[in-house]
């Protein structure tokens, strides 16, 4: 194995809630699917008129086909794939949205029927949320076109992207807050997006913005930065995918940073304590995590002080990953609030790495034929590649392969 083929743990990431095998589990993705640009993980605290919680759509879906329409059931038998069960539930919306409508408009006139409608929804904060979820199946035909536009938003002009911003339904909240958030999923820098409404507006003040009819956009932005705390979240544990922990926390540093770097709220303002506590839930499970880095890094890369010499694999790649995290880390410490830890983690890796290749090196040229110290070094060299950089670790790969060409002579 080459240093090149040495990376990080990668595991898919599937956002809908569970591979099914029966027909009602293809339904279900199918349905889940036509929603995908207004979904959000668990757990998710703060709400948003824009998003739905994968547990709050559950929750519809179980509604919908044992309660509201369980034709569907039959509809959906024999079907054995996502794609045949599409063809299924899509042109089904908007009878689906009419019936629930009708259920939801005439349990609210009557105490017993809307305790019913409570019992069959599951939760009492279900039915709270129904008003935002029946106006999210009603705008389903709108939200491809908010994907396309924020696909297309990334290669416009900043004058351009006024233009596209200001022909949406602004002072329609209801719709636009859907619009926004299944946008802002597309979109790869979200600064771009308050740089061109503060343009329009002629400043990026909270009263401004909301008083323009970007409130919404706010808040797609902060949903979005909290979907990414969900998906950090659902990566714990020793096989957590920290490839998808990586392009999380820059996709969040990314979200976090076009509010508080570019948006001008008041500290009593409802933005900033949002953005406060984003920070706080996003840096408690990132802490942990940089915590293990220079126990691993250093344990890793020594030997056995006693018995005989092996790898421990786990830790190896454990190691690795934590320098993986550490780089992601540098550019969003401060959106996460770890400055301190982070710069401390920073440095003692720098140095431990620094001294352990060192050491490794000359056991290795000591005993260049002994396998388990040949592949400690490359390990040690590949995390000296992300860490101190290409240069470097090239130095020391050249230097490896040496000591390995003159081993081979003297055979």
């Amino acid at each position: 194995m080459s240093l090149k083929d040495i990376k990080p743990i990668h595991r898919q990431d599937n956002i809908l809630a569970g591979k099914g095998t029966r027909s009602t589990d293809y339904g279900r993705e199918a349905f889940f699917l036509a929603f995908k640009p207004v979904l959000v993980g668990d757990p998710a605290p703060m709400e948003f008129a824009g998003s739905i919680k994968t547990s709050e759509m559950q929750a519809i879906w179980t509604w919908i086909i044992r309660d509201v329409m369980p034709e569907i059931k039959q509809s959906l038998d024999g079907v054995s794939d996502i794609f045949s069960a599409q063809e299924i539930i899509l042109p089904l919306l908007p009878e689906i949205f009419t019936k629930t409508s009708n259920v939801a408009l005439s349990s609210s006139a009557n105490p017993q029927d809307e305790r019913h409608l409570i019992a069959q929804l599951g939760s009492e904060e279900i039915k709270n949320r129904l008003p935002v979820i029946l106006n999210i199946l009603r705008c389903q035909p709108l939200l491809a076109k908010a994907v396309k536009f924020g696909q297309t938003a990334n290669g416009l002009r900043d004058d351009e992207l006024g233009a596209a911003l200001k022909s949406l339904p602004l002072k329609e909240v209801k719709v636009s807050s859907l619009l926004f958030h299944a946008l802002v999923g597309e979109v790869k820098d979200p600064s771009s997006l308050i740089l061109a409404a503060s343009g329009i507006l002629g400043g990026a003040g909270e009263a401004v913005l909301k008083g323009g009819g970007f409130e919404p956009l706010i808040d797609a932005i902060l949903s979005h930065a909290q979907d990414q705390i969900s998906i950090v979240a659902a990566q714990s544990g020793h096989f957590g995918d920290v490839d998808l922990i990586c392009k999380t926390i820059k996709r969040y540093h990314h979200l976090m940073r076009a509010v508080t770097g570019y948006v001008e709220v008041s500290r009593s303002s409802n933005w900033y304590k949002i953005s406060a506590d984003l920070t706080k839930q996003m840096g408690r499970l990132i802490e942990p995590r940089l915590n293990d880095i220079s126990f691993n890094v250093t344990n890793s890369l020594r030997k056995e002080r006693t018995g005989i010499d092996k790898l421990d694999a786990d830790m190896l790649l454990n190691a690795l990953n934590g320098i993986y995290l550490l780089v992601a880390l540098r550019e969003a410490r401060e959106t996460l609030a770890l400055n301190a830890i982070f710069e401390k983690t920073w440095k003692e890796t720098g140095q431990n790495l620094e001294t352990l290749i060192d050491r490794n090196m000359e056991t290795y040229k000591l005993d260049p034929a002994n396998a388990i110290i040949s592949q400690r070094l490359d390990m040690g060299i590949k995390m000296a590649e992300v860490r101190l950089g290409k240069e470097y670790s090239s130095a020391l790969f050249n230097a490896k392969e040496a000591v390995s060409r003159r081993q081979k002579k003297a055979v």
